[in-house]
């Protein structure tokens, strides 16, 4: 993969010409297929033309001989809502950028989020205080993902992607000392290049006792070790895709997504600490949704679990 222009929208060739957007500007720039190389300088051919930047989609066609595009703003941006079991909802934020992830602190006073310009690109990591109403920006690289809180509520995991790979960082939440890199994941093992490079790591949770941090790597979800040598345990594979997992407060279940009976459920297997501390799961897995959930999270007690499914959140009880 060649990597010929850093755009975060879509992009059309014609005539060996590229047609692309930037800051809603439609350019034209000679381009040769047989060399990945520009032949000529960029061209304003359009302004104010239509981009949404959560998709990467820019509002614009081209042929060997029409050029049609569409001009206008998309209202870009997201808030933050909090909504009571009667659907009453209540905005705690409207932010200019996107909101990738979200992470409510332990006592629950602070919301840690990544947002970003354009989908899955250009994030950083925010620290909302819910009883002050304000926010501090806790990184300032534009490439940190999905927060996680640790069980004391002080620090942060998160994941980093830059030219050298793919990270899990812990950080003070207040923003104070030095970062920590806690696993990486080499260049090699990431596809993509620069800012256009997926994201391969995804922090999920620490354990309650602080030794742990579940995550997904390239494919599976393993548990990092914080003591000692760091060393990383696969729990499971799903094989089939995911959509979200979600360790309970107890650090005994972890409930996910997956598609293994073609629509996506969420299923709950249970944790177990071995003698010489390595994790596991073992013990059997049970479908708690019906007719289809994603995006699993449990309720601070653990006595339920709350799913998506294609329109709704809804609550499961769990008991075991």
């Amino acid at each position: 993969m060649t990597l010929v222009e850093d755009v975060t929208t879509s992009a059309k060739f014609s005539n060996n010409r590229l047609f692309y957007v930037v800051d809603n500007s439609l350019l034209t720039r000679g381009f040769d297929p047989g060399t990945f190389r520009f032949t000529g300088e960029p061209v304003v051919v359009a302004e104010h033309v239509q981009n949404d930047p959560q998709f990467n989609y820019a509002a614009f066609s081209v042929s060997d001989s029409t050029l049609i595009y569409q001009t206008g703003a998309v209202v870009a941006g997201t808030r933050v809502v909090c909504s009571d079991r009667s659907g009453k909802q209540t905005v705690l934020s409207e932010e200019p950028y996107l909101v990738q992830t979200l992470a409510l602190s332990p006592k629950e006073d602070q919301l840690a989020a990544s947002l970003g310009i354009s989908s899955g690109q250009l994030n950083d990591i925010w620290v909302f205080d819910l009883h002050k109403d304000t926010k501090a920006k806790l990184t300032f690289d534009q490439r940190s993902f999905s927060p996680a809180w640790s069980p004391d509520g002080k620090r942060l995991a998160f994941d980093r992607i830059d030219a050298d790979g793919d990270s899990l960082i812990a950080k003070d939440a207040s923003g104070s000392g030095a970062e920590e890199v806690l696993y990486k994941l080499p260049a090699q093992h990431v596809t993509g290049e620069g800012n256009s490079a997926p994201q391969n790591l995804y922090p999920i949770a620490w354990t309650s006792d602080g030794k742990y941090l579940i995550y997904r790597g390239p494919g599976e979800i393993d548990a990092l070790s914080l003591l000692g040598e760091r060393k990383s345990t696969p729990l499971f594979q799903t094989k089939t895709g995911w959509t979200g997992v979600a360790l309970s407060p107890d650090g005994r279940w972890l409930a996910y997504s997956s598609k293994e009976s073609g629509l996506p459920e969420i299923y709950v297997v249970p944790l177990r600490s071995a003698a010489d501390g390595t994790l596991s799961v073992s013990g059997g897995k049970w479908v708690v949704s019906s007719g289809g959930g994603s995006l699993p999270e449990w309720r601070g007690d653990g006595k339920e679990l709350f799913f998506t499914n294609s329109s709704d959140v809804r609550p499961v009880e769990y008991n075991r």
